[in-house]
């Protein structure tokens, strides 16, 4: 029974003798009781390896936790980064559409004040692939209009339109080889400005953004490319249209005069049209017709 009472007293304290609470003289006490007892031998093992059990579990899910708050905090850092490169990405979107923006709309007034000289000429230049060379002339004076289109093929033939508008008519001059035939042949049809002055010097491409609204503007500013060169010792901005389209039609590259507004270069399917401007010095000779006696007049 003594016996009983020391093994119950003993293995109620073994929880503290494990975690190392207990007194000397208490620790003494149970040593020299294990000496003596198988039992309480046994129950004392059983429980320290539970307890060991118990703390690798512990330190097992410690750990786990710990790999756990690593890979959350990767993954928040991670994510964070990522907002913070879309965040960026869309400020230099909308820096860079609201630049674009501003060079378009003072390129506009520019080319609206360039729009006012009343004389000038025009010639655009333009060698085709493979088929030859294309020049035309436009000259301004006042009301008066004279266009003049050449077009020289690779063989050396040439065909040459000229128009005429003066007033309510247009009258249209073509000479040259047609189906190995060379012919002259006039036709005069009627015009009608509805009182509104043509625009020449002219830039089709800025004259489109006058037509559109805000937004519009905006989309446009944000589709195109702009950046700055010297061309033919004159500031240029070199304008790329439409960057985001797949169509070879839609992507043109302009040379707009920062000065005037004007395009003075446009690259197309690898074609080069180049311009060139004189303002102030259109003699009166150029808006003298030919003969039109000499002439087949096929159209009134």
């Amino acid at each position: 029974m003594k016996e009983k009472r020391e093994c119950k007293l003993v293995q109620d304290l073994l929880p503290n003798y494990i975690e190392k609470v207990t007194s000397g003289e208490t620790n003494q006490y149970i040593e020299e009781h294990f000496q003596s007892c198988t039992e309480c031998n046994k129950v004392y093992t059983s429980m320290t390896k539970e307890i060991k059990s118990k703390v690798l579990d512990t330190d097992k899910s410690i750990n786990y936790m710990k790999k756990v708050n690593q890979k959350l905090k990767i993954a928040k850092i991670a994510l964070g980064s990522i907002v913070i490169i879309i965040l960026a990405m869309i400020l230099v979107f909308w820096a860079n559409t609201l630049r674009n923006y501003r060079i378009l709309e003072e390129l506009r007034q520019t080319l609206k004040e360039t729009q006012k000289i009343s004389d000038c000429h025009v010639t655009m230049s333009r060698k085709m692939y493979n088929y030859g060379i294309e020049v035309t002339d436009i000259y301004k004076s006042g009301k008066e209009f004279a266009t003049i289109f050449q077009f020289v093929v690779i063989d050396g033939k040439n065909y040459k339109v000229t128009a005429y508008t003066k007033e309510d008519r247009i009258t249209i001059y073509s000479e040259g080889y047609n189906n190995g035939k060379y012919e002259k042949i006039v036709k005069i049809s009627e015009y009608d400005s509805n009182g509104e002055e043509s625009l020449v010097p002219y830039n089709y491409f800025l004259e489109e953004l006058e037509i559109g609204e805000g937004i519009s503007k905006l989309w446009t500013s944000a589709r195109v490319k702009i950046g700055r060169t010297i061309y033919h010792d004159r500031e240029c901005y070199v304008i790329e249209n439409d960057r985001f389209s797949r169509d070879p039609n839609e992507h043109i590259i302009y040379y707009i005069e920062k000065d005037t507004g004007l395009i003075v270069r446009q690259i197309q399917h690898n074609e080069n049209c180049d311009y060139e401007y004189e303002f102030g010095n259109v003699s009166d000779e150029v808006f003298k017709e030919p003969n039109i006696e000499e002439y087949e007049l096929v159209e009134k």
